[in-house]
């Protein structure tokens, strides 16, 4: 069997039970699909800002091996990924849509598909996603 091209990492223990809580929907979200900060702040009951702050408690230029949440899973609105501290949006070849390509995700344009999306809210509501 092939091995993952992202496998996540513990949810560290010294993080918020917010940060948690939210890792762990991420988490959920299947390889090759992608959320928005606000489906997260949806199924969490948080806040899209909200979602953002919990989520950046890696230090700068921790290594995606070391990476507890699937960022390359967590986009805009418009599917496509932004810079976390330059703000600007990733480029197509960005290592984490290359990343996000590896596993079955499809992108048009630099951007996730939309027919990728995946309605976590939806799926919490449904029982389907298992709310921490």
């Amino acid at each position: 069997m092939a091995e993952a091209p992202w496998t996540p990492t513990a949810i560290p223990e010294s993080i918020s039970e917010k940060a948690r809580r939210l890792v762990h929907l991420a988490q959920q979200v299947p390889p090759g699909h992608w959320v928005t900060y606000d489906d997260l702040a949806e199924a969490a009951g948080s806040s899209p800002r909200g979602v953002a702050s919990a989520l950046s408690f890696l230090p700068p230029g921790t290594p995606i091996e070391q990476w507890p949440v699937p960022w390359h899973r967590i986009r805009l609105k418009n599917g496509h990924l932004k810079e976390r501290l330059k703000g600007e949006q990733i480029r197509p070849d960005h290592a984490l849509n290359l990343l996000y390509l590896a596993e079955g995700g499809r992108l048009i344009g630099g951007a996730a598909a939309p027919g990728r999306h995946f309605n976590l809210a939806a799926e919490a509501r449904a029982g389907r996603i298992i709310l921490a």
